[in-house]
């Protein structure tokens, strides 16, 4: 299904209609927001503004009363009566300052009642508590899209904001080009003696290639900086490259690389929040097309030698051409547990769990735990 790209907040609208979503909606905020504020001012379609009940629980089932609204409409009820038969064209979930409510379950009930194709969308997608007072549900994002397989795209704005669409119900994964690659060296030997078997074992499963560098290397650089000229080298040869880091596992093993995969960007990295809202990306996982632009931004990388000894290496050089340029229409970020998990907010069912930024006592330990819980 083809999916219009949302860089920015501002382009929400313009989003909705190019997606030829101009039906019924709603916005869901506080008790205290104004009736008439709206994110979806401007659209073409009937939307209804629902204020939190936090002491009144949502249903069950998807029939609902008035308790849970109170009003606010640029129009017309057709919105709560297009809710209650699952067929709503958007739902955007404004954040919450009350700290009343189960969010999580706010999310899935009106994940409910959107069509497929539908949009959900929210603000403050942040760890903990924004400059304003604004509670952060990045935590409580990830674990919804993660429940529903659902890959959550993330907008370059400071806060960003989110975006899932639905599925179709019976939907298909087309089958991809696409390798799987990886690399590592002497001093990443001990890792590899359980990460290599592990990808490889994942890789058999689903008939993709996997390519394992041990040797050229760059000698006047940092080990991880190779990674841009391997990559390089193997979009020779394949649509897509899935670049993984020596020192992470795959953990689902029915997952495949191609549910990750979207043909309208040329580099697809995972958002990493540090309670800033800006957009810091990992470059330990990352998925890169075969394209022109792909080819001219990792020489461009590469040639960004003031970061050459930066403790972030290659991930730096990223991160400030991503601060300094617009690249947004070649780059997509999606949530950071997607396929890139941390031991600390690794969930059961998550693709990858990555040991990044740890000491190599801490790591080999993690490493052998999580080879044991693997499912490839």
């Amino acid at each position: 299904m083809h999916v219009t790209a949302m860089h920015y907040r501002k382009d929400f609208i313009v989003f909705l209609h190019q997606s030829q979503l101009a039906g019924t909606g709603v916005q869901i905020c506080d008790t205290g927001e104004p009736d008439g504020h709206s994110f979806l001012q401007g659209w073409s379609g009937k939307w209804l503004q629902v204020h939190r009940r936090p002491t009144v629980p949502l249903p069950a089932s998807g029939r609902y009363s008035a308790a849970h609204t109170t009003a606010g409409s640029s129009g017309t009820q057709a919105a709560l009566e297009t809710a209650r038969d699952c067929g709503l064209d958007v739902v955007y979930v404004c954040p919450t300052r009350e700290g009343g409510g189960d969010v999580r379950r706010e999310l899935e009930w009106w994940f409910g009642r959107l069509r497929p194709g539908g949009v959900m969308a929210g603000d403050c997608y942040v760890e903990g508590t924004w400059r304003d007072g604004t509670r952060g549900i990045k935590a409580i994002v990830d674990d919804f899209a993660a429940g529903q397989r659902l890959q959550v795209r993330v907008t370059f704005d400071t806060p960003p904001t989110w975006f899932v669409v639905k599925p179709p119900a019976q939907a298909t994964v087309a089958r991809q080009d696409v390798a799987l690659l990886t690399a590592y060296d002497s001093n990443q030997q001990d890792l590899a003696t359980y990460t290599t078997p592990n990808k490889s074992a994942y890789c058999g499963r689903h008939g993709y290639r996997f390519i394992v560098r041990t040797d050229g290397f760059a000698p006047s650089r940092p080990p991880a900086w190779s990674k841009i000229r391997f990559i390089k080298e193997c979009l020779k040869e394949h649509e897509w490259v899935f670049w993984s880091d020596a020192d992470s596992l795959v953990m689902n093993g029915s997952t495949r690389l191609e549910e990750f995969i979207d043909p309208n960007y040329d580099l697809i990295l995972t958002h990493d929040d540090f309670g800033h809202g800006a957009y810091n990306v990992c470059t330990g996982q990352m998925f890169v097309r075969h394209s022109k632009w792909s080819m001219r931004f990792l020489d461009e990388v590469w040639s960004q030698r003031q970061f050459l000894h930066d403790r972030l290496w290659e991930n730096r050089a990223v991160i400030h051409l991503l601060w300094n340029r617009d690249l947004s229409r070649n780059v997509q970020m999606v949530s950071q547990r997607r396929f890139n998990s941390y031991p600390r907010n690794y969930r059961d069912g998550d693709f990858i769990v990555h040991a990044a930024g740890m000491r190599a006592d801490e790591r080999l330990p993690l490493i052998r735990h999580f080879a044991s819980l693997a499912r490839v």
